[in-house]
């Protein structure tokens, strides 16, 4: 992250680069940069807050979960089963409202990535796309070849504890 700083006081403009990795998710922080002078005197600061979410959306102005759900390939009906709180699928959510776009789920000893893909209508390539770093796989030619069993090709990895983000339409049936 790219992060430009131009001082109110000083009028001297700074530019640094940033790299970090949250520990967890659906956390927000608050990160202060103070710009100081040679002799460590503080002559301006920024503050700027960094909300980290795994497995959720952050609303923007005018958003319901009518105008959300194609973004995600979900139904409506989908994310008002995962979002209770929101009492009306057009009520307008509150700008920054954290709204789940799927279930978290924690994978127990000997589960297999292919259980929640059979079992929970998750797509290998939503599973891929929603858990970033989580699921291992090697690239054969053009193509991810993925680990689905509890190790990762022979070595010490194992999926036990790994929350996942399982992200699928609900669709009722018609009765």
């Amino acid at each position: 992250t790219n992060i430009t700083f131009a001082s109110s006081q000083s009028g001297a403009v700074v530019t640094a680069t940033w790299t970090w990795a949250a520990s967890s998710g659906n956390t927000d922080y608050a990160l202060c940069l103070d710009l100081k002078n040679s002799s460590s005197a503080i002559l301006d600061t920024i503050c700027v807050n960094i909300s980290i979410t795994f497995c959720q959306h952050l609303s923007t102005h005018g958003e319901t979960l009518i105008t959300l759900a194609p973004s995600y390939n979900l139904t409506t009906t989908s994310l008002w089963w995962l979002n209770p709180a929101v009492p009306l699928t057009n009520s307008t959510l509150i700008e920054g409202q954290r709204v789940w776009i799927g279930r978290v789920v924690t994978a127990a000893a000997y589960d297999q990535l292919q259980h929640f893909v059979r079992d929970f209508g998750v797509t290998w390539a939503k599973l891929l796309q929603y858990n970033p770093g989580r699921v291992h796989y090697q690239v054969q030619g053009a193509h991810p070849v993925i680990n689905n069993v509890y190790k990762s090709f022979g070595s010490n990895v194992t999926y036990v504890g790994t929350q996942f983000c399982l992200v699928s339409s609900f669709r009722p049936s018609a009765s």
